[in-house]
């Protein structure tokens, strides 16, 4: 198992994303990600998803099963929908 880090503080960034992307991609699979709450785990998971072609829509409910809240799926749609 490789244990590799993402930042993400209180909110989500397209530069964030584009790390995450990169890790993800990179990484031996099965993949464990997680954060405190879920929250920005789910966010990222979302963003993820959203940019391998997942329909935004599908991504943010999948997320939101994984414990994205209103005020981070807010910036998640602002970052990744605009």
């Amino acid at each position: 198992m490789t244990f590799r880090r993402a930042s993400t503080v209180a909110g989500i960034t397209r530069e964030q994303v584009t790390e995450f992307t990169k890790i993800i991609e990179s990484a031996q699979k099965p993949v464990l990600i997680h954060c405190g709450s879920g929250n920005r785990a789910s966010a990222m998971w979302a963003s993820y998803r959203i940019t391998q072609g997942v329909e935004p829509e599908a991504a943010i409910k999948e997320a939101r099963k994984m414990g994205l809240r209103p005020p981070l799926e807010e910036k998640l749609r602002e970052i990744m929908l605009n």
